[in-house]
Parts: C-alpha cells; structure tokens; sequence
C-alpha cells in the first residue's frame, strides 16, 4: 500500500554468473573477433578494400605477437570477377552482331561501321561516369552490356537512313 523501498532478494533471485555468449567467432579453432566494414552507396569497393587493407597493416604492427589479422571475406575479387565476366560478354555480344550483320548486309564497309559505334559508345559511357563522378560498378557493366545490341540495332537504321 505505500510506495516504500522493496528490496531486490525479495522479488528476485539474485547470484554472480557470467553473461550467456550467444555467438562466438573463431578461425583456426581460435577465438577470433570479426569486424564488418560495410560500403556507402557511394562508395568504391576497390578503394575500400586498399583502405581496409592498409588500416590492417597499421592495426597488425600495434598487437601482440601471436594475434593474427587477416581479410576474410573480399568483395573486391568478386567484383573484378564479375567485371572480367561482362567485358568478355560485350566482347562476345560485339563478334557476334558483327557476325550476323556481315551475314545479312553482306557489305564489309556498313558492318565496319555499324561495329565501330559501339566501342564509341561505350568509351563515352565509361567517360562521363568518370566526368559526373558517377559509380562504376557491376550493375552499370552490366547495362553496358544490355545496350550493346541496342547501340547496334541503332547504327543499322542510322546507317540505312544515311546509306
């Protein structure tokens, strides 16, 4: 009924433990500490990850002997997997429309030409990234990728219209 004081042993059972470990990181069957390092959507994986490697050299020189910092996971190979993987379908994607227009337009001159417009396009794509300081990732590739037959179906009727 009042509002005095109820002491804790009275509603509680109180006794020293340790605090119950939910998760626990190891490598090489050792204790280990991880640590995320998460990108901004502005950011540049490659730099990050030279970044990170550099703040990891400085870290190392400051432990103990015996305490090892490594890169576990980099998505910075993964990325330039990736690009390899779509510079060699543009490669790909330009053989093979030059291929199939040499076959149709059986006219070396227009083939050449049409095929000369998509490095062209491309180079002035890869340009103004760099000149607007846009980001050059796996989804702009990508969309590189995607337009090669739309730069090429585009410098046909160009072609056509001029021809």
């Amino acid at each position: 009924s009042g509002h005095g004081v109820v002491p804790l042993r009275d509603v509680a059972d109180v006794k020293s433990s340790f605090a119950p470990v939910w998760t626990r990181a190891t490598a090489n069957g050792k204790p280990a500490v991880l640590i995320d390092v998460y990108q901004q959507p502005d950011g540049n994986t490659v730099q990050i990850i030279n970044q990170t490697r550099a703040e990891m050299k400085k870290i190392k020189s400051k432990l103990p002997a015996g305490v090892a910092v490594k890169l576990w996971y980099n998505q910075g190979h993964v990325l330039m997997e990736s690009a390899v993987s779509v510079r060699d379908a543009v490669i790909v994607g330009i053989v093979m429309a030059v291929l199939v227009l040499l076959v149709f337009l059986r006219n070396w001159k227009t083939t050449l030409m049409a095929a000369m417009v998509v490095p062209a396009a491309l180079a002035t794509t890869v340009l103004l990234l760099y000149l607007l300081n846009m980001s050059f990732n796996i989804m702009t590739l990508g969309g590189m990728a995607a337009a090669v037959g739309l730069i090429i179906d585009d410098a046909i009727v160009m072609i056509e219209h001029i021809i």
